[in-house]
């Protein structure tokens, strides 16, 4: 058996946070590997959009605006964040071509052992 632990700092709707469920998703399918995904934060919808501090986010946005940076979003969720975010000066996605995220046949047995804690 071999004990896999996979942490991130938070789960949302980012790249890497997606590719990190799926990469777990995955080897969770073998047999012979448990695998364990730590969040290090708590997971709230408002903080798909906080992607820097707010110091960081005023520059970027200053950048986004000036078309001096051209930010791409990889899904709609990411691409509704930014413009609430940013504004308007946001204009591309380009889908990442994941698999849509889904819960596991476990999920609900999951979530209610957690919410028992």
């Amino acid at each position: 058996m071999f004990k896999i632990v996979q942490m991130v700092p938070a789960l949302g709707w980012g790249g890497a946070q997606v590719f990190c469920i799926q990469l777990c998703n995955e080897l969770a399918t073998y047999p012979d590997y448990e695998v364990t995904l730590v969040s290090l934060y708590d997971h709230q919808s408002n903080h798909i959009t906080k992607d820097a501090p707010w110091h960081g986010r005023l520059i970027y946005k200053y950048f986004f605006q000036r078309d001096i940076i051209h930010p791409v979003s990889i899904s709609e969720e990411v691409f509704k964040g930014a413009v609430k975010e940013y504004g308007e000066c946001i204009k591309t996605l380009i889908h990442n071509g994941s698999v849509a995220v889904q819960p596991s046949p476990k999920f609900q047995s999951v979530t209610d052992t957690i919410n028992s804690f």
